[in-house]
C-alpha cells in the first residue's frame, strides 16, 4: 500500500526498520506473532519528567507560554551521549505549520540560547528540532515520565494497532504476519471510540500529520446514521472531508471500497446506504450534520463532568435522547453516553439504592459493549478489545461484591481475561481475580432478597429501549425517595 524500502544496519530476527515514503522510518515484523507475545523491549534512550526545569529554563517555559513537556527535553539531551544526541538528530520531524504553539517554540529557542552558555552550542532550529522530535517521538511510561526509545519510536501509529504499549513492553494484540507494519495508537483508548474525522483531527493537531491507517481509510462505522429511505440499514461516509470531499468519493470508492462502487453511477455521492444503496452528499445531509456536530461538543461537555447530581443525570438523559432521534444507535456517540451513564450508575450505587442503582451500570454497560460491536471497535470474537476489556474489568472489580450480581459479571470476566492475559500475564492481580470469581460460578447465589426488589431488577434486566430504562429509573428513585422519607420521620 505505501512505497518503502529497507533500512540498512536497521534490522533483527523479529522486525526491521523501512523507509516508508508516507510516513517515515518504521517497523515492519520479519516473523509472526500472536496476540500475548511481546514483539519489543528495550531501555530508553532518554527519559525525563516535564516537572523537573532547571531555573532559567522554568523562567522561560513560563514566558513563552509553553506546556513544560517540549523544553524539558533540552538539558537532558544536551548532557546525553553523542550517539545518543546522533538517534534523536537523525529521527524524522515532518514540516511544522505556522500556528501558536511552533511560534512560540521558536521564541523559546531564541530566548534560550541568551539564557546559559550551554545553550549557545545549538542554533534555534536545532533546539527546536530536539523538542519537536521528542514531540512526535516520545511515549508515556510508568511514573508520568516521559521517553524516547532507540526501535520502539519508530513503531507507526494506527487506529487499528495490533501492538498495545504495557508501559514496559509492545505486546502483540492482534495476529501479526511476516512484512506487516507494527503499530500501536498515539492516542488514548477513549479516544479511539470517536468517529475517523474526529481522530484524524486529533493526530494532526497533535502529531501533525493526517492518519491513513487501514481504519481511516475505509467507512466510518463509527459515524453511521439512520436511513431514511430504507428505514432498515444506515448512511456510512465513505472517508472524511481530510482524505474525501464530496466530488472525490467516485475516485475514493474505487480506490478503497470497490463493494460499494457501481458502474455507471456518476458521480458516486460519499454517504452511502448499506442495505439499499442510497446515496447522499454532505451537502444533502448538512441539517443532520448540523445536529452531529452540536451533540458532539454537548456530550464532551458532560465527560467532563464527573458528578453525582441530579441535574448530571438529566443532562444524560436528554443528550441520550437527542443522540437516539438524530443520529441512532450505530454511531459513537451512542457508545460514549452509554458509557458515561454506566458509571454515573455505578458510583451512585454507592450513595443510594444499592445493587438496584448497580443494575442499571451493568444494563448500561451491556449497551455500551454492544455499541463497540456494532461500530466496529471490538470485533474479535477471542480477544476483546483493549477499550471494551478495560471497561469490564472495572465492572467486575467495582461491582463483583455483591453476589446479586455477580451472575451477570461472569460473562464480563469471561470476555476480558483472555486479553487482560495476554496482555499482563496470567499472574497479574487482576487477572487472577477474574479467574478466581470465574471458579465460584453458582457457589454465590444471593437469596431472600424481597418481591419488590426482585420485581425492579427484573424489570430493568428487560429494558429494551433506552425510554424503558428511563422509566424504570423514574420508578425507582420515587421508592429511593419514599425509603429516605421514612427512615427520615422514624429519626424525628
Amino acid at each position: 500500500f505505501f512505497a518503502c524500502r529497507r533500512t540498512r544496519g536497521s534490522m533483527s530476527e523479529s522486525f526491521e526498520v523501512r523507509d516508508f515514503v508516507a510516513f517515515g522510518r518504521s517497523l515492519v515484523a520479519r516473523t509472526p506473532f500472536q496476540p500475548g507475545q511481546v514483539v519489543l523491549q528495550e531501555e530508553p534512550l532518554l527519559r525525563w519528567n516535564a516537572s523537573e526545569l532547571p531555573e532559567e529554563l522554568a523562567s522561560l517555559v513560563e514566558l513563552h507560554n509553553l506546556d513544560p513537556c517540549l523544553p524539558s527535553i533540552v538539558s537532558h539531551y544536551l548532557s546525553a551521549a553523542p550517539e545518543v544526541q546522533a538517534l534523536i538528530d537523525d529521527m524524522r520531524v515532518p514540516s511544522l505549520p505556522v500556528d501558536d504553539l511552533v511560534s512560540n517554540v521558536y521564541a523559546f529557542a531564541t530566548s534560550l540560547r541568551s539564557a546559559a552558555p550551554q545553550y549557545r552550542r545549538m542554533s534555534v532550529a536545532g533546539f527546536v528540532k530536539v523538542m519537536f522530535a521528542a514531540k512526535l517521538n516520545s511515549h508515556k511510561v510508568p511514573g508520568g515520565d516521559w521517553a524516547i526509545f532507540p526501535q520502539a519510536s519508530k513503531i507507526a501509529h494506527s487506529c487499528a494497532p495490533n501492538l498495545m504499549f504495557t508501559g514496559h513492553s509492545f505486546v502483540c494484540i492482534y495476529p501479526i504476519e511476516p512484512n506487516d507494519l507494527l503499530t500501536f495508537s498515539y492516542i488514548s483508548l477513549m479516544d479511539l471510540m470517536e468517529s475517523t474525522v474526529q481522530r484524524q483531527l486529533r493526530l494532526r493537531d497533535a502529531r501533525y500529520f493526517v492518519c491513513k491507517c487501514t481504519r481511516c481509510m475505509d467507512v466510518d462505522h463509527g459515524r453511521q446514521l439512520n436511513c431514511t429511505a430504507c428505514r432498515k440499514g444506515h448512511l456510512l461516509r465513505l472517508g472524511t472531508p481530510l482524505t474525501c470531499l464530496d466530488h472525490d468519493g467516485r475516485h475514493f470508492a474505487r480506490s478503497y471500497v470497490p463493494w460499494r462502487h457501481v458502474e455507471g453511477a456518476e458521480p458516486l455521492e460519499v454517504w452511502a446506504c448499506e442495505v439499499c444503496g442510497v446515496a447522499s452528499t454532505d451537502t444533502e445531509l448538512q441539517k443532520v450534520l448540523a445536529q452531529e456536530v452540536a451533540l458532539e461538543h454537548a456530550v464532551q461537555d458532560a465527560g467532563h463532568r464527573n458528578t453525582l447530581e441530579e441535574a448530571r443525570f438529566h443532562q444524560l438523559k436528554v443528550l441520550m435522547q437527542r443522540v437516539v432521534e438524530a443520529l441512532g444507535a450505530h454511531h459513537y456517540l451512542y457508545a460514549k453516553l452509554c458509557f458515561l451513564l454506566s458509571v454515573y450508575y455505578r458510583d451512585l450505587g454507592e450513595l443510594e439504592g444499592g445493587d438496584l442503582t448497580r443494575q442499571f451500570a451493568i444494563v448500561w454497560g451491556q449497551r455500551y459493549l454492544q455499541a463497540l460491536k456494532n461500530i466496529q471497535m471490538d470485533r474479535d470474537p477471542k480477544f476483546a478489545h483493549p477499550l471494551a476489556a478495560a471497561f469490564q474489568l472495572d465492572l467486575v472489580a467495582k461491582l463483583g461484591k455483591s453476589a446479586r450480581l455477580r451472575p451477570q459479571l461472569r460473562p464480563l470476566a469471561v470476555a476480558c481475561r483472555p486479553t487482560l492475559a495476554a496482555l499482563y500475564g496470567n499472574q497479574d492481580t487482576d487477572v487472577e481475580m477474574l479467574a478466581t470469581m470465574l471458579e465460584q460460578a453458582g457457589a454465590d447465589e444471593a437469596s431472600g432478597d424481597s418481591s419488590m426488589l426482585q420485581s425492579f431488577l427484573e424489570e430493568v434486566k428487560r429494558g429494551k429501549t433506552e425510554e424503558d430504562l428511563f422509566s424504570s429509573w423514574d420508578k425507582i428513585r420515587l421508592v429511593l425517595q419514599y425509603q429516605r422519607d421514612q427512615q427520615r420521620r422514624a429519626q424525628d
